[in-house]
């Protein structure tokens, strides 16, 4: 670890969990994991990065983020089943990825990957049941909201250059 570094790391619950931090200088990471279940939380930055990831409910979840310096990742995910948010981006950029399972909202498998390059602004949202894998990929200058609700299986890919403005929203079933 680097100086100036606030870390937070709580971790509650039953079963098998995980939690590794490494953080360059004048990070500040808080991490949260809660529930029944195998949990894993790996979280890597460089330098002035803000991290909040929490994770809460049971199955096993997977939160892995990778990040290069002066960026701002919220990853949020509850509820049961299986999850995998993978973020990885470059320079000053600002991603929230949220996924959420059961509580009426559903669960099985979910899938969220966000690769991005600089000056990117992405919000992934993802709810329902179901497989749903959503991949961005982008050039400099985009900006990217992506709303996924519903049941069945769903893919969103969108590649985009540059100072483009992407809007997709799928809902319902199938």
């Amino acid at each position: 670890m680097g100086s100036g570094n606030h870390i937070i790391a709580l971790e509650t619950g039953g079963g098998d969990h995980i939690l590794a931090l490494e953080t360059g200088g004048g990070n500040r990471i808080i991490a949260q994991e809660a529930g029944g279940g195998n949990g894993l939380l790996a979280l890597e930055t460089g330098d002035n990065d803000h991290i909040i990831a929490l994770e809460r409910g049971g199955g096993d979840r997977i939160i892995a983020l990778g990040t290069d310096d002066d960026d701002h990742i919220i990853a949020l995910e509850t509820g049961g089943g299986d999850h995998i948010i993978a973020l990885e981006t470059g320079g000053r950029d600002r991603i929230i990825a949220l996924g959420t399972g059961g509580r009426g909202q559903g669960s099985g498998n979910r899938i969220i990957a966000l690769g991005t390059g600089v000056d990117h602004h992405i919000i992934a949202m993802e709810r329902g049941s179901g497989n749903r894998i959503i991949a961005l990929e982008m050039g400099g200058g985009d900006h990217i909201l992506a709303l996924e609700m519903g049941g069945g299986d769903r893919i969103i890919a969108q590649e985009a250059g540059g100072g483009n403005g992407l809007l997709a929203l799928g809902t319902g079933d199938d």
